[in-house]
């Protein structure tokens, strides 16, 4: 069950940091999120369709956001 709040508990933190605009703390946190969830076998069924599908739009931002950065750079 430990493995279980921490998952949840770094994907809650990614999500919130995603709302606040920090998307490169979002995507760390919820990539790590990702990774914990493929060991709740029990869970993973159940969890893995609705984040999955959010941290698409996570990664999505995140490579906007190194694109616009790499623009920039002279």
């Amino acid at each position: 069950m430990e493995m279980l709040w921490l998952m949840t508990k770094s994907w809650n933190t990614g999500i919130y940091a995603y709302g606040t605009g920090k998307v490169e703390e979002a995507n760390k946190w919820c990539s790590l999120s990702m990774k914990l969830l493929n060991y709740l076998t029990n869970f993973k069924e159940s969890y893995e369709p609705k984040m999955q599908a959010l941290f698409e739009e996570v990664s999505s931002k995140m490579e906007d956001a190194n694109s616009a950065e790499i623009k920039l750079e002279p």
